[in-house]
């Protein structure tokens, strides 16, 4: 049982590792490019309007909210928090460019989007309802209770990092429209994707330390059982 514990152990170090590394990269980068603002100078609320206008969204509109550092959309609506409506740094840009274009890809893959949106809230509760599964399967000794709970937590982990993998190709497209509508000078490119990266990157650093906590919690649950 002495490897089992180790092993467990050890998938908790490896989840901490790359969730804190992961976080680190993030708030290090915000605190840098919050302080660089962009050659251009344009606001995040000049550049989310740039990007409705470019794609014709004339019906949508754009509200500055109270707070800092919020950004959500919803069917009619994209919100931004004061600080990045009027902010003119790079992480203003970044977070203004990101929420807008990824309201405008909701809005030509509705369907798509729609599911998964829905996927994803669902996958919140999964890796808990996989876990608790195994444990009453382990309790009352009913071995396809273990495999469906086995089977969630790996559905959760697949469907988890399609939506990451999702998210990450809007990188790319966003600092080419930036680009292109010329938002932002050439030479930014680099820091923009970077921070977009480690904004993206968060989820998996949840991601990763949630599954990694159930599973170390079920190698635990089965070495009591075999005690």
């Amino acid at each position: 049982m002495e490897v089992y514990k180790i092993l467990g152990l050890l998938l908790v170090v490896i989840a901490i590792l790359i969730s804190s590394i992961l976080s680190i990269v993030y708030y290090v980068r915000h605190a840098k490019y919050k302080k660089i603002n962009t050659s251009l100078g344009k606001t995040g609320g000049e550049i989310a309007t740039i990007l409705l206008k470019k794609y014709n969204l004339k019906d949508i509109k754009l509200e500055k909210i109270s707070g800092k550092e919020r950004y959500f959309f919803t069917p009619d609506t994209i919100y931004l928090s004061e600080d990045v409506y009027n902010g003119k740094s790079l992480y203003d840009t970044v977070v203004s460019s990101y929420t807008t274009y990824s309201f405008i890809k909701k809005s030509e893959n509705k369907y798509l989007i729609r599911f998964l949106e829905n996927l994803s809230s669902f996958l919140k509760y999964t890796i808990l309802f996989g876990y608790s599964i195994i444990v009453l399967g382990l309790s009352f000794e009913i071995d396809n209770l273990i495999w469906i709970g086995i089977y969630l937590l790996v559905f959760a982990f697949v469907a988890n990092l399609l939506l990451f993998l999702k998210e990450n190709e809007l990188t790319r497209s966003i600092i080419m429209e930036l680009r292109d509508d010329e938002i932002i000078d050439i030479k930014e490119k680099e820091s923009l994707n970077k921070m977009l990266s480690s904004i993206i990157n968060l989820s998996v650093a949840s991601l990763v330390f949630n599954l990694t906590s159930s599973v170390q919690k079920i190698i635990n649950i089965l070495i009591n059982d075999e005690e």
